[in-house]
């Protein structure tokens, strides 16, 4: 009977040991049912703790129980890590959902802000920092009086300097100095207020990197704050009108007009002025004769034909010479013959008196007025008188003979 006990509470704690490890599964989906399975292990432990105390259990049942004990041990650890991992991976999702949802939500804020107009804050942020760029650190007093001013959170008026910096440059050139934050602002102080110091330390790059900073930051925010000049000039042409200002522009107008007539006079005597003085200096005058002294009323076109005059005049004088030779040896010659009879001689005095001879001083006038006359000629009854009066003497000769 003892034995048969034994042996039912031997193969009665093995039964149990088997299904521990499924009962464990079926049990983890539910709290209370896990509950349960734990009430049930704790009952096999000391029944199987019992049986080994009294000599009953034999070795495959311990070594069973063991294996159970072990398997089961394994499951919950590993299920316990499983569950802090889980937690974790969970804790980091829920953070960067969080922070991706954040950001979101401040670039939506703050393309809201820009798109329909510039926040409050930037402006006076603006106009602060436009006046200290060799200082861009804004001290806690200013920072307090720009938020409390427009209403600004002090994380968004932070975020906005630091931008700014970054934005214009001030940040990278901040590595030239080392991070010396206290240097680079000596340096800027130097620059932007235009005193001249000694300091041993300046860098030579300094001016023109501060030059383009300047330049970047007012290309960055200076068309958002600033008027331009085609902005004052539209501001000035659309304002208000009233009679006076209407009367003051037309007579500004007027102005405006005589004085670019007056220019545009002066401009061109000065063209005219110039092209005299060009003309002069590409034709000069000829030198004149000393032995003549030309007549101011004439042009000076006129010399050409005064020179061709002047070799008619010469010519014309050649002339007379030579027929004044030819008239003296015709006279030789007439008066070498006997002296013709006295009705000759009164008609050929009466033909020498019908016929007109022109007088020197009329033909030289003749000479001086003519303007391209031909050569003076002399009257063919000179030469017609001779030749009748040689012919009457040679036939009064052959009569006598």
């Amino acid at each position: 009977m003892e034995g048969a006990a034994t042996c039912d509470s031997d193969s009665g704690i093995q039964n149990r040991l088997s299904v521990a490890v499924e009962q464990f599964f079926a049990h983890n989906s539910d709290n209370s049912l896990l509950d349960d399975f734990t009430g049930v292990l704790e009952s096999l432990y000391e029944d199987t703790l019992h049986s080994h105390r009294s000599g009953v259990l034999n070795t495959e049942t311990a070594n069973l129980a063991y294996s159970v004990a072990d398997t089961i041990e394994s499951i919950c650890q590993t299920l316990v890590e499983l569950d802090v991992a889980g937690d974790s991976v969970t804790s980091q999702y829920e953070k960067k959902l969080n922070r991706i949802v954040a950001e979101k939500t401040k670039d939506s804020s703050a393309s809201l802000c820009s798109s329909s107009s510039v926040c409050s804050y930037v402006e006076p942020a603006y106009r602060w920092l436009s006046e200290n760029l060799h200082n861009p650190y804004p001290t806690r007093e200013v920072r307090n009086k720009i938020c409390r001013e427009t209403s600004t959170s002090r994380k968004d008026l932070d975020n906005w300097f630091t931008n700014a910096r970054r934005r214009m440059g001030w940040t990278s050139l901040l590595k030239h100095f080392d991070g010396d934050r206290d240097r680079m602002v000596e340096a800027a102080t130097i620059f932007f207020s235009g005193e001249i110091v000694h300091w041993e330390n300046r860098y030579d790059f300094t001016d023109i990197a501060f030059s383009d900073m300047e330049s970047t930051f007012k290309d960055l925010y200076a068309n958002k704050f600033e008027q331009s000049n085609l902005g004052r000039k539209l501001g000035g042409v659309v304002k208000n009108m009233t009679p006076e200002l209407q009367e003051e522009e037309r007579a500004n107008k007027k102005r405006r007009e005589e004085q670019r007539e007056a220019e545009r006079r002066a401009k061109k005597a000065r063209m005219e002025k110039a092209k005299e003085a060009e003309a002069r200096r590409a034709y000069p005058s000829p030198d004149r004769s000393p032995g003549r002294t030309p007549d101011p009323s004439l042009p000076s076109e006129a010399t050409p034909t005064r020179k061709r005059r002047s070799s008619d005049d010469d010519e014309d004088s050649d002339a007379d010479v030579h027929r004044s030779k030819k008239q003296s040896r015709t006279d030789d010659a007439v008066a070498s013959l006997p002296s013709p009879s006295p009705s000759d001689t009164e008609d050929s005095n009466s033909s020498r008196d019908s016929t007109p001879t022109p007088s020197p001083s009329k033909r030289k006038r003749r000479l001086s007025d003519s303007d391209g006359a031909g050569t003076f000629k002399r009257h063919r009854g000179v030469h017609w008188f001779t030749s009748l009066r040689v012919r009457s003497i040679f036939i009064n000769e052959q009569h006598e003979d």
